[in-house]
């Protein structure tokens, strides 16, 4: 996979654009189409089966603008209304809606990641993979532990990884820790 298109908007217009992409260019092997909109997803599959697609999601989403949820959406009794919506989503997320939507990839928030999900995921035949994913300690348990994918904003911290791996080929012993961290502050003389 080498491309994710990320559908922030809800316009069915774009649907059809990418649809036309994806024939165009002939990208079915090499993108996915993900969006926290689930009609959006329905209507990528409707319009083309072989299109790869995945359900974007977070909790509290629809209530909220922000991951911290400090900043509802809406003000009154209709943010109530959306907080329960967000409950129901999730509840509806974990056992049919990806199904129904014919979504290949539940593409995952962070701080909604567990090892249960991604077990209880696995066994229904879905896909997960994690966004956005910036701390070192998290992309190894994901990627080491969990066996996801991950998206993140620091790709060059793979470097780091590789440290990180070589440690736990070593049953983390203290040389593997002194040599991992030697290795990653030696700097060679020109």
């Amino acid at each position: 996979m080498k491309m994710l298109f990320d559908v922030k908007d809800s316009d069915p217009e774009l649907v059809y654009i990418i649809g036309d992409l994806f024939e165009k260019y002939n990208l079915y092997d090499k993108a996915i189409v993900c969006s926290f909109y689930p009609w959006v997803v329905y209507l990528i599959k409707q319009g083309n089966q072989k299109i790869l697609s995945g359900l974007t999601w977070r909790s509290k989403f629809f209530s909220y603008k922000d991951i911290e949820n400090t900043l509802p959406r809406y003000s009154g009794l209709v943010h109530y209304i959306f907080v329960l919506f967000d409950i129901i989503h999730v509840f509806l997320l974990k056992l049919i809606t990806p199904w129904f939507l014919g979504a290949d990839l539940l593409l995952t928030n962070n701080l909604d990641i567990s090892k249960s999900f991604v077990m209880e995921q696995k066994e229904r035949g879905r896909h997960v993979a994690v966004w956005t994913v910036n701390d070192v300690a998290e992309m190894h348990w994901m990627l080491e532990e969990l066996s996801i994918p991950i998206l993140t904003d620091h790709p060059c911290y793979a470097s780091i990884m590789s440290h990180l791996s070589a440690i736990r080929e070593k049953n983390y012993s203290e040389p593997a820790l002194e040599s991992a961290a030697h290795s990653s502050t030696h700097v060679p003389k020109a």
